[in-house]
């Protein structure tokens, strides 16, 4: 930029330009010796526009944007927000699977086959009455299953332990051979007569009295019957064994 000045002026208008220059930029107002009237103009209007290019010019270079700095330190956390309002509820699931279906169970125990006693087996059970002098008490002896052989029922007295197709009470269980219904009196009191085993099904066969039982035993059963003489009572187990 001197350099144009100086191609335009010369040396000594150069100097006269800078002279003037600082006196315009410093406020100065005073005529530069040896300067006449129109020269002293002429210094002034050259100073006056070199002074707005500079002052265009730095203030263009002033203006633009320098590099980037580098990034400085991160700034201490924020506080914690509010909590968020909750969410609409979630879709419904899909429907679970249909569980396997269990095994079939294995095959029951031959005790139920055909629906009778198999046999050689054996079932027991327990009984008991009681009544006043002249009472016909009926002892129910009713089978779990039904046996389809005839038995001959057999009456073991109190204080007896066995008797014949009757071989007593094993460890408290009672027992009987093939073929055989065996009652084991327990224990009695008082008296009674005409005690027997009678079918129970008769009574509603025959109502007359005279033949309200007949002797024997059903495939489901018997009664073991008998008259008190005085007030009684009797209880008892039995055995039955299918032939």
């Amino acid at each position: 930029m001197f350099s144009r000045i100086h191609s335009k002026l010369g040396t000594a208008g150069l100097i006269v330009a800078i002279v003037a220059l600082v006196a315009a930029l410093s406020g100065g107002a005073y005529a530069a010796s040896g300067l006449n009237k129109q020269q002293t103009k002429q210094v002034r209007n050259i100073a006056k526009n070199e002074s707005k290019k500079f002052s265009k010019k730095f203030s263009k270079r002033f203006a633009e944007a320098g590099p980037a700095g580098a990034t400085g330190p991160a700034g201490p956390a924020g506080s914690a927000g509010t909590a968020g309002k909750d969410g609409a509820p979630g879709a419904t699931g899909a429907t679970g699977a249909t569980g396997a279906t269990g095994a079939t169970g294995a095959t029951g125990s031959p005790w139920t086959a055909g629906g009778v006693l198999p046999s050689g087996q054996t079932q027991t059970g327990t009984y008991s009455g009681a009544g006043q002098p002249g009472d016909t008490v009926m002892n129910a002896i009713a089978f779990t299953l039904p046996v389809a052989s005839a038995l001959e029922p057999i009456l073991v007295p109190d204080g007896s332990t066995e008797a014949t197709g009757c071989p007593g009470l094993s460890a408290g269980v009672p027992t009987a051979e093939p073929g055989k219904l065996c009652v084991y009196e327990g224990s009695s009191t008082g008296s009674f007569v005409d005690a027997g085993f009678f079918a129970n099904l008769k009574e509603f066969l025959k109502p007359e009295p005279a033949t309200l039982f007949e002797p024997g035993v059903d495939p489901s059963g018997t009664i073991l019957l008998y008259v008190c003489e005085t007030e009684c009572s009797s209880y008892g187990s039995w055995a039955v064994t299918a032939e």
